[in-house]
């Protein structure tokens, strides 16, 4: 922790302007509450000598509230003057310790504030992690369900499909197995009629012949009996 640095009339020997310039840096230091201290104490000091430079005047010479309280009070050079520009810069110091203080404060609760932020942030990150993780296997597990219920439904389709198409085919050997035994038996009948016809026609010619031949006997046996009678 900071504390205020104690200054004595006999040992602090600053030159002068210091103090105005102390006090004024510690004013635009809590005025503006800079992050960075040092580089906003040396960009304040670049930027009075540039203005120093530009304008040709001295805040320190120009400071005409801060000269009556230290030279025109009728203390100069004594050690009470002394004693009030030390009690000046210590206020002047108090100020910028008070500054810094809340400075690395306010960055140490920042720094805390980050870490906060990184935990709850990795845990965030974790967390989304598992859970498209566990959304992936769910995911995952879902269109596993779905294939397989494809797929059964697939086989169970194609099942269905061999037992038609074997039914089918079965239908069609027996209607061909009927149609060649129909064309059998229409072939056999009409052998058969055939056959029967055929054997019609020989009964025919045989009688026909038979009955031929016996006209011919009778005739035969006229003739020679007709024959012997006239012989006779």
């Amino acid at each position: 922790m900071f504390r205020p640095i104690p200054y004595s009339s006999n040992s602090l020997n600053v030159p002068k302007g210091f103090a105005v310039l102390l006090e004024k840096l510690a004013t635009e230091v809590l005025r503006n509450q800079p992050l960075d201290i040092v580089s906003f104490s040396a960009k304040y000091f670049v930027q009075l000598l540039e203005n120093r430079n530009e304008t040709s005047e001295d805040i320190t010479l120009c400071d005409k509230e801060f000269e009556h309280r230290t030279f025109n009070d009728g203390h100069f050079g004594t050690n009470q003057a002394l004693e009030r520009n030390s009690k000046n810069e210590e206020r002047s110091v108090i100020k910028i310790q008070s500054v810094y203080r809340g400075h690395m404060s306010r960055k140490q609760t920042e720094r805390l504030k980050r870490k906060q932020n990184v935990a709850a942030q990795t845990i965030q990150n974790r967390y989304r992690s598992h859970k498209q993780n566990q959304q992936s296997k769910e995911k995952t597990q879902t269109t596993e369900r779905k294939t397989e219920t494809a797929a059964i439904k697939i086989q169970a389709n194609f099942r269905g499909y061999a037992v038609r198409k074997k039914a089918v085919q079965k239908k069609k050997e027996m209607s061909a197995t009927k149609i060649q035994a129909t064309y059998r038996g229409h072939i056999i009948r009409q052998s058969l009629r055939k056959q029967d016809d055929a054997a019609l026609k020989i009964e025919k010619s045989a009688i026909k012949i038979q009955s031929t031949y016996r006209g011919y006997k009778v005739r035969k046996g006229l003739k020679e009996g007709k024959a012997s009678t006239e012989v006779q």
